[in-house]
């Protein structure tokens, strides 16, 4: 079985964010990606990350989890289901879908602060910012921030 976590974390005051996805086959966490972008707001960074789970699928059928309410609407194929999960559930309350969730979240907030300090602190050297990172995060549960 399929399974795609999928969060975006978008900064207005930079005008920046992150899409951080997960692949996850029979339970076993394959990789992390996350990409940063401009000037795409947060619905539309959202629909980025499904989009990057829907292709990642290859016509295979697939699970993807966002948060993104709106995102569950759209049509991707009758191979995939995209179900809605709520961004923020209570510890004591956590599914293993919630939990894996919660970790795609964290990370996606983490490398969204990360991105901010690199910006704010090169703004002052006139650097210039890449248009888009990508990295490819090894699939140990630290990488997700979870030591449980």
């Amino acid at each position: 079985m399929r399974e795609y976590f999928t969060d975006a974390s978008y900064s207005s005051q930079t005008g920046v964010g992150v899409v951080a996805t997960m692949e996850v086959i029979d339970g076993e966490r394959r990789a992390a990606i996350v990409t940063e972008h401009r000037g795409i707001d947060s619905f539309m960074l959202e629909k980025l990350g499904i989009a990057r789970c829907v292709l990642s699928a290859d016509g295979r059928p697939a699970t993807i989890y966002t948060d993104c309410l709106g995102a569950i609407y759209d049509h991707y194929g009758d191979h995939i289901q995209v179900v809605w999960i709520p961004g923020h559930v209570r510890p004591s309350n956590r599914s293993p879908i919630d939990r894996l969730f919660s970790s795609m979240d964290r990370l996606a907030r983490r490398e969204m602060h990360r991105i901010s300090r690199r910006i704010a602190s090169s703004s002052s050297s006139q650097e210039q910012e890449p248009m888009l990172l990508s990295r490819t995060l090894p699939a140990s549960p630290r990488a997700f921030g979870v030591t449980n």
